[in-house]
């Protein structure tokens, strides 16, 4: 399996925290966030 990792860019942190959340949800931990 290949890596795969996930950055998330906002101005407003309200919506990286939610757009986080939200991919946490759909992936788990196996996928890196940041």
């Amino acid at each position: 399996m290949s890596n795969v990792g996930i950055v998330i860019v906002s101005h407003s942190p309200l919506v990286a925290e939610g757009t986080a959340d939200m991919v946490r949800q759909m992936v788990g931990d196996e996928v890196p966030l940041a």
